[in-house]
């Protein structure tokens, strides 16, 4: 008998819980212009980061350096630009 009584205790805190959480919540934005321009930004440094990385990869495969090599360098090269590029962007912005 004491196993039907625990289920149906647990089963009323069940319904009390349910009952006292809302149905839904409204949606806050938080402020949206500046998140979506981190987002642009996110982005973009996505983008000129692998412009980048291609372009010299170009031009050191170009160069006859061996293949390893020169995406090696071209993904230094293009982090190190694209990092340059946020720090000035982040200068500028403020």
């Amino acid at each position: 008998m004491p196993s039907p009584l625990r289920k149906e205790e647990h089963f009323e805190q069940l319904q009390d819980y349910q009952n006292e959480t809302p149905k839904f919540q409204e949606f806050q934005e938080l402020n949206a212009p500046s998140a979506k321009l981190e987002e642009l930004f996110f982005f973009a440094a996505i983008a000129i980061f692998s412009l980048v990385t291609v372009l010299f990869a170009f031009v050191l495969l170009a160069l006859n350096f061996s293949p390893i090599w020169a995406f090696l360098f071209s993904g230094i090269i293009s982090f190190s630009i694209t990092n340059v590029l946020k720090k000035s962007v982040k200068n500028l912005i403020k």
